[in-house]
């Protein structure tokens, strides 16, 4: 899974077997990602099991915060660590 987050608060990517498409908000640390909508394809249950997991976390961040690495975390209301994202490299992403 990954995901691209444009200046012009467009959303894109993957969640594993679903496209992921949308707008997000950022005020300061705070993001609102609940304009998120994804294709509805069905895969293999792994590949669907990490899918919801991968659109869990985005469903319940509310924080964000870049590393000095350039990864991305994602914090709950209360600042807990969801998950941290690695960046890649677009080509990365077309292999």
């Amino acid at each position: 899974p990954y995901i691209s987050f444009g200046r012009d608060g467009s959303v894109s990517g993957m969640a594993g077997c679903n496209r992921i498409l949308g707008r997000y908000r950022q005020k300061g640390s705070e993001i609102d990602l609940s304009q998120l909508g994804t294709t509805m394809m069905m895969c293999a249950p792994a590949v669907m099991k990490s899918e919801r997991m991968f659109l869990g976390y985005l469903d319940k961040a509310r924080r964000a915060a870049v590393s000095a690495d350039g990864s991305l975390e994602l914090l709950d209301a209360q600042g807990g660590r969801i998950v941290r994202l690695s960046p890649v490299s677009a080509t990365a992403l077309e292999k």
